[in-house]
Order: structure tokens, then sequence, then C-alpha cells
């Protein structure tokens, strides 16, 4: 009998019914193929990266450090079903080497691995079976960071030393690197630095001789750190010291006084140098000096200011020029903050002192015009005869003063 193609594509067209099952019956001959005409096919995955990793290794175990660039890739030849391989993850499958026998410095060649990501493929070849590297024993340090920096500043500022944050680096790697490692150098280059300003610095590590060395390999604590430059006005500004006369007199008015350097020249911030005038060195008591002298200071300066000039010791010479001397009997007494409950009997009547001053108002001075006081603080002192100090009060418009330290007899009672 003669079949009628036509006539039957001409139903299976127009029947839907018809197209499902013949999509079907293709499907089932597909699997029929897949499954037993050619269940198994070769194929290949190419530039799988081949992974290096030292962390929890036994050379990290052992305190060795990879030395060695290590970035190549490998292809994999493999066999599987075809249903494996329509299914495949090739992100599953992981080149890496097998560090495990490495315990000791040295260069080695480690077998390299495939992980099939517990995927159902047999590994037939692969383009790199083994990889070469070297491991050092690791050491650590910790290593100075120095700043340089380059550049002017406006007229009456100064660049002080800059700060470093941190000081320095912790430091680990290969022992034949970090043991040639001295320093870590940062170079700042400005036109002008302004304002004290802050960077956040790279650094580069060198040796004895200022040779570079690389941080391959190295870790650090720090990759950056933060360097602040400080700007700061300066002032020349005087020494000034004071003289006293604790005997009682005013001694500046017939004192010629040198102080040596007499100026210095300082840093600061400007709010601080706004009220800062002078450096004032302290206080000369004089009451016991009978000719001129020279006295030595140590500068001192409060925190935040700079000494740009160095200067550590200041000299002060004090010079009594043309004053005379005189002797004066007092027999004024006064008594100041006796202790309550005790009572002062002064027993000398008088006392002789010296005074030292411009021959005019000498000249003038008499005993009427000095009292003599006995100042007890509000001590009390042991009942009978004390010596106790006296210090004298002499006309404030007269350039005069005591010389020497005088006591007087009381009794207590």
């Amino acid at each position: 009998m003669k079949i009628n193609f036509d006539s039957v594509i001409s139903v299976i067209k127009n029947n839907w019914q018809y197209k499902i099952l013949s999509l079907v019956a293709a499907m089932i001959v597909w699997l029929v193929v897949v499954q037993y005409v050619n269940p198994e096919d070769t194929r290949k995955i190419y530039d799988v990266k081949i992974e290096v990793n030292t962390e929890d290794s036994v050379p990290a175990g052992e305190g060795l450090v990879l030395v060695t660039d290590y970035s190549k890739s490998l292809d994999i030849t493999y066999k599987a079903s075809r249903d494996v391989i329509s299914m495949l993850n090739t992100d599953k499958i992981v080149a890496y080497v097998d560090l495990s026998s490495a315990t000791k410095s040295g260069e080695y060649k480690f077998p390299v691995k495939v992980d099939t990501g517990g995927q159902n493929i047999v590994v037939l070849d692969q383009s790199v079976k083994e990889a070469s590297l070297k491991f050092e024993k690791s050491a650590t340090a910790q290593v100075k960071i120095n700043v340089t920096t380059k550049g002017d500043v406006p007229e009456g500022y100064l660049k002080s030393d800059p700060v470093c944050v941190p000081a320095s680096i912790n430091i680990e790697g290969p022992e034949s690197k970090v043991s040639k490692i001295v320093s870590a150098e940062i170079n700042i280059s400005e036109k002008q630095f302004t304002t004290t300003t802050v960077y956040s610095n790279d650094y580069i590590f060198v040796d004895e001789s200022g040779n570079e060395i690389s941080k391959d390999y190295i870790k650090v604590d720090y990759d950056k750190v933060d360097v602040t430059v400080p700007i700061q006005k300066t002032k020349t500004i005087p020494f000034t010291v004071a003289l006293t006369n604790s005997s009682g007199g005013y001694a500046d008015g017939f004192s010629a006084v040198k102080i040596t350097p007499e100026n210095i020249t300082v840093s600061a911030s400007e709010d601080i140098l706004e009220t800062l005038n002078s450096i004032d060195l302290g206080t000369i008591d004089v009451s016991d000096k009978t000719e001129g002298f020279s006295q030595v200071f140590t500068v001192s300066l409060q925190n935040g200011i700079r000494n740009v000039d160095s200067v550590e010791k200041v000299t002060v010479k004090v010079e009594f020029s043309d004053v005379v001397t005189k002797t004066i009997r007092v027999n004024q007494f006064a008594i100041e903050n006796l202790a309550s409950k005790q009572n002062a009997k002064i027993i000398d009547k008088y006392i002789d002192i010296t005074i030292r001053g411009v021959a005019a108002d000498v000249s003038k001075l008499t005993s009427a015009d000095i009292r003599a006081t006995l100042d007890f603080k509000n001590k009390e002192h042991s009942k009978g005869k004390n010596d106790i100090s006296v210090y004298f009060t002499l006309p404030t418009e007269s350039r005069v003063a005591v010389i020497g330290k005088y006591q007087t007899t009381v009794d207590i009672s």
C-alpha cells in the first residue's frame, strides 16, 4: 500500500496532540543515544589558576615564608558522562600546590593537585604537574620611620621637626630581607609650607647604604602613616630679671643690669606669641651683695614654645654704679604677726645697719626715716630669748637699700 506522506504531515501540522507526541519521541531517542550509544565524552578546561595558599600550611607552622612569585594556570583534560558534562560547574574545579613537604628553608618542587569540587569527573591529564617554590625562615623587626621635608616657609615662620604617627613600623618577612632593612623613609616636598599640615604617606624601606629594599614578601602593620609638619610663627623677645632686696630698700634704683644674650627667638602658635612679650628669668636678691656680681640662669620655656636659638644658659651681670654707703642706727621697732597667746619684748634697743644708694638720697636719710620690723609669721616660738630676723622699711622715693642680713634678740613669754 502506498503511504501518502503529504497527508500525514498535514495531519501533524494541524493537530497539536501529534506535535507533543513528536517532541516526546525525539527526547526519548536523544536519551537513548546519550545513555547507551555514547555515554561518556572527553573534554578540556582551560586556564584554571593554580592557588598557593600558605596560611595554616606546614611551612607556616615551621616559621617559613614563601619568597617566590608564582602566578600560573593549567589546562585540565577530563572524562565524564554526557549528562555530567552538561551540568558541570567549572568554578568548583580548583588547582592547588600541595606544600606539605616543606619543613625547612630551601627550594622545593611541589605537586600540583586538582580538586574537582565533588563532581563526578575523571581527570585524565593536566598541563602543569609540579611547581618550583622557595621558602625562607621568617623574621620580625621594628623599623624606625625617618621623615625628610623639602620646601620654604614664609618670612617670620618656622618649620618644626615633623611628627610621625606611628613612629615605627613592625615588619615580618624573609630573614634575608628583614635583616637588611634599617629604616623606613618618607620624603615630603612642597614649594612652600604655609600652615601646619597632616600628610598621609606611603614609605620605602632602605638598607644602611640608603638603597631601597622592595616590600615584596614583607608584611607590615601599617601601609601608610600620618606625618604632621608643624609650621609656627617666630618672635624675638627679650629676657627680663627682677632685683629685690629682702632686707629692705629698692636696689634697682642704683643697679645696672646686663643680660647676655639679651633676646631669644622662639616659635609657637600665634595665640601664644600674641601674649608673650618677655621671658622672665626670675628674681635676684641683692641684700647680701656688697659688690657687682654675675649669676647664670637656665632657660626654661613653657610647653608649646620652641627655643629656636637653642639658648640654654643666660648670664645676668649686676653692677652697683656710683653708690655710697652709710651706717645708721635704727631704734624704731615694730612687731607683726605674733602668734596668739604669746608676748614679745625686744631686748636690743637699737640696730646699726649699712645703707647703700645714690649719694644725694643716702645723705638725706636719717634713723627717723627707717623702721625695723620683726615678722613672727603667726608661728609659735619657744619661750625665752630668740633671735628674730629683721627687715627695714625705707622711704619709697629714696634710691637706697640695706646691705646685709640682720637679727635682734627678743624675749618671748
